[in-house]
């Protein structure tokens, strides 16, 4: 506390839209299993958007979902 002056910091918390790690994790690996993003959306127990807009900010998952389909078909 002496570094604060006596005065104690808050402590922080992370904004309840962002993704934890292992959330980031399992998004590609439910995209590649053939798992719809919505479906991942209730798994995870977050909205559909947070969900939607982790895959659009994130290049190499909807990479790993290209790959997928093409070794699927």
């Amino acid at each position: 506390m002496a570094r604060t002056c006596g005065i104690r910091p808050r402590k922080r918390k992370r904004d309840a839209s962002v993704l934890s790690l292992a959330e980031r994790a399992e998004i590609p690996r439910g995209l590649v299993s053939g798992i719809s993003i919505r479906a991942l959306a209730v798994l995870l127990g977050r909205a559909t958007s947070i969900v939607s807009r982790e895959v659009k900010r994130n290049e190499i998952a909807a990479e790993i979902v290209r790959k997928a389909n093409c070794w699927v078909a």
